[in-house]
């Protein structure tokens, strides 16, 4: 919600840019408790928020103001069980 050091990370904030027309979105993904991946940024203090979150998030708004493709750039520091997981939340929320 601020800057990438320290502030709070928002899925409300992914919703805003692709509200706003933005085609092109990174999320930084890391292994979270319960192999239930997260999205933050890396050497940081910004705080946690779970994959799955944003990724419905992506789904629910990102067509709404445009109707062309989105770029979405994953940031892979997840294991492959946890990158598993990622792409069945991914086939779930976008086909």
């Amino acid at each position: 919600t601020g800057d990438q050091l320290k502030s709070d990370s928002s899925v409300d904030m992914y919703k805003r840019v692709l509200l706003m027309g933005c085609r092109c979105i990174e999320i930084d993904c890391f292994d979270g408790p319960d192999n239930d991946p997260e999205v933050y940024h890396k050497k940081s203090l910004t705080s946690h928020i779970k994959f799955k979150d944003v990724i419905g998030a992506v789904a629910e708004v990102g067509f709404k103001t445009s109707p062309y493709p989105i770029i979405i750039s994953l940031e892979m520091h997840c294991s492959h069980r946890q990158q598993e997981v990622i792409a069945n939340l991914c086939i779930a929320a976008l086909g």
